[in-house]
């Protein structure tokens, strides 16, 4: 059905990613990563293919990029104000 093409796709995406830049770590986050069919989906697939399940993980904070952009200004502000 839909949901068995849905995880396919992202389990190609991210195939093809970790063969481009050999990652010690995957995380999958967005709308959908944290999904547990997408994502328990995704982890069994790759697992299946290399065993490589324990490097794939879902996001804790809904917006990754976001959070460690406020982070870091965080840090830069701290950094500006402490000598």
């Amino acid at each position: 059905g839909q949901a068995e093409a849905v995880v396919a796709a992202a389990t190609d995406a991210v195939r093809s990613a970790c063969y481009l830049v050999d990652p010690a770590m995957v995380v999958i986050g967005g709308p959908w990563g944290s999904h547990p069919t997408l994502f328990g989906g995704v982890q069994a697939a790759l697992a299946a293919e290399t065993g490589a399940a324990a490097g794939i993980v879902a996001a804790e904070v809904d917006d990754p990029s976001l959070a460690g952009a406020r982070l870091a200004a965080a840090r830069l502000l701290v950094e500006s104000l402490i000598p």
